[in-house]
C-alpha cells in the first residue's frame, strides 16, 4: 500500500548509504564534490543555498565571458529579424534533431 511504500523510502533514503550512480562518472569531479556536498544526510554539514553558489563549481566560470565572434553575431542578428513563422519552423527542426547530453 501507498502508506507502506512511503514508509519504507524514507526508510531507505534515512539509513543506506547513497550509491554512486554510474550516469555520475560523466559529470566532472568538482560537479559531483557539490552534489555530494548538497545531499548530505546530516543537515548540520549540509550546504545551505549561499554556500553552494560559492562552491568552485559555480565559481569557475566567473570571469568576464568571452566575446562572441563576428559570424555569432550577424547569425544572431538574421534570426532576430525572422518572421515568427520562420522561427517557429527553426525551433520544430531543433527539437526534432537529436543532441547528446554534454556534462
Amino acid at each position: 500500500d501507498e502508506a507502506w511504500w512511503h514508509q519504507a523510502t524514507i526508510q531507505k533514503i534515512s539509513n543506506e548509504k547513497m550509491k554512486d550512480h554510474p550516469g555520475l562518472q560523466k559529470v566532472s569531479p568538482m560537479c559531483r564534490d557539490l552534489l555530494m556536498k548538497m545531499l548530505e544526510k546530516d543537515d548540520s554539514r549540509r550546504l545551505l543555498a549561499a554556500q553552494c553558489l560559492e562552491h568552485p563549481w559555480f565559481r569557475q566560470n566567473d570571469g568576464v565571458p568571452p566575446t562572441l565572434s563576428v559570424g555569432v553575431v550577424q547569425c544572431a542578428e538574421a534570426y532576430m529579424r525572422m518572421s515568427e513563422l520562420k522561427k517557429a519552423i527553426f525551433l520544430m527542426i531543433a527539437h526534432q534533431c537529436e543532441v547528446q547530453a554534454v556534462f
